[in-house]
């Protein structure tokens, strides 16, 4: 009896560990504490690396711009990138960013956020991708979602050929227009990407699932004897 309840044990262990490998990894960090210190975070076998970050025309600084990973609500391969860009009448402001991810098979990124407007103000941000780990590297593609053009908050999406790396420009920007009492808001965009599932939690499921399995027919033909 001690023996089976020792089996199932480690069997259900294999399943929650390879199922729970992502979460185990989940944190939350200022941008300013992330940029330029390489390899901050690994989601499903991806690295990420926050390159650089410029803000202009009263955007929010990278020490008021949150990096929460995984996404927020989500257990997908990606972040969350929270700050408040309010432009008002009359104000404009943007923020680049650039960061690279690393790993296998990284066949796409997608974007959605909660871009708003209210009079002629405005809301786009797009995304730059191409391979490798600098800006200069082959194109893939380029989209971008607005608070003017349907769907709005996305997602959107570009999808290329595998990679190993690719380095993404995002640039926020935000309009406050010049009608009395315009203005222009967002306060967080999330990034996924594409990718495989990460060897080792398929391994640990595999394991995890093989064992229980094999608990229950054993358990099976005992009773039947």
């Amino acid at each position: 009896m001690m023996r089976r309840s020792f089996f199932l044990v480690l069997a259900v262990a294999a399943v929650v560990w390879g199922s729970g490998a992502r979460e185990a990894r989940a944190g939350s960090a200022q941008l300013s504490d992330l940029l330029g210190k390489g390899v901050v975070f690994t989601l499903g076998g991806e690295s990420f690396e926050f390159d650089a970050y410029t803000p202009n025309g009263g955007a929010p600084t990278a020490s008021n711009v949150t990096v929460t990973w995984p996404p927020t609500g989500s257990d997908g391969v990606g972040f969350t990138l929270s700050g408040n860009f309010d432009a008002a009448s009359g104000q404009n402001l943007d923020g680049d960013l650039v960061y690279t991810v690393l790993g296998t098979d990284i066949k796409y990124v997608t974007m959605f956020g909660n871009p708003m407007a209210g009079g002629n103000g405005l809301v786009n941000v797009s995304d730059r991708v191409v391979s490798g780990t600098s800006t200069t590297g082959a194109f893939l593609g380029l989209f971008s979602i607005s608070s003017t053009t349907p769907p709005g908050a996305g997602p959107v999406s570009t999808t290329f050929a595998p990679q190993t790396a690719i380095t993404v420009t995002k640039n926020i920007a935000v309009s406050g227009g010049t009608q009395t009492n315009s203005f222009g808001h967002l306060s967080s965009i999330t990034q996924t990407l594409g990718v495989i599932p990460e060897p080792t939690s398929i391994t640990l499921l595999a394991i995890g699932a093989g064992s229980l399995l094999a608990f229950r027919r054993v358990s099976k033909w005992r009773r039947a004897a």
